[in-house]
């Protein structure tokens, strides 16, 4: 059975542990609003049972908006890649804003649908940039035998047009090192 997240974009979500033949074995994620902006992705079975939940850290970040799925370390265990699009590192001192932000979750061999270890993916060159506005599995194109993603930055590049990154997968997880960025030159 096949889940879906339903909000922002109607973008489709696969099973967690699709070796497994329990309820547990399809899920769904959807964003909920915390307070004041600040969302969570809710994980849920095929008959809705709760099986867990990541919070964003960051106020208006837009932590969630979108999801996906990938084996990004090869372990058997579905990875989730979640999109913060308005996240602002307010550490920078070149007063950019709205970057963007991508957190990568692991889920722990151990503790069946727990992810406690997780990686931050950075992107976004200029403000605005919106790193994170969309991600994707592209399966493994380097042939190394991890998955790899795709993370999506409307606004990057050196003329705002858009960039692409690709980031391959290791077996200690998502390589924090985009290998290829894609740049729009013109649309």
């Amino acid at each position: 059975m096949m889940a879906e997240l339903m909000w922002p974009s109607e973008c489709p979500v696969g099973p967690i542990s699709p070796e497994r033949s329990d309820s547990v074995s399809s899920f769904c994620v959807h964003p909920r609003l915390l307070t004041v902006l600040v969302l969570k992705v809710v994980m849920f079975t095929s008959n809705l049972t709760n099986i867990g939940n990541i919070t964003g850290q960051q106020l208006g970040a837009y932590f969630g908006y979108c999801v996906a799925i990938a084996d990004l370390n090869n372990d058997g265990l579905q990875d989730v890649i979640v999109g913060a699009p308005l996240y602002t590192n307010y550490a920078n001192t070149e007063g950019k804003y709205e970057t963007g932000r991508v957190h990568v979750f692991y889920q722990s061999a151990r503790l069946r649908n727990s992810f406690r270890r997780s990686d931050v993916l950075d992107g976004g060159e200029v403000s605005k940039a919106r790193f994170g506005l969309a991600v994707s599995s592209l399966g493994d194109i380097n042939l190394d035998g991890f998955n790899d993603i795709a993370v999506g930055a409307p606004y990057d590049g050196p003329s705002e047009k858009g960039a692409v990154y690709i980031f391959h997968g290791s077996s200690k997880g998502v390589r924090t090192k985009a290998s290829q960025v894609l740049i729009i030159k013109c649309l």
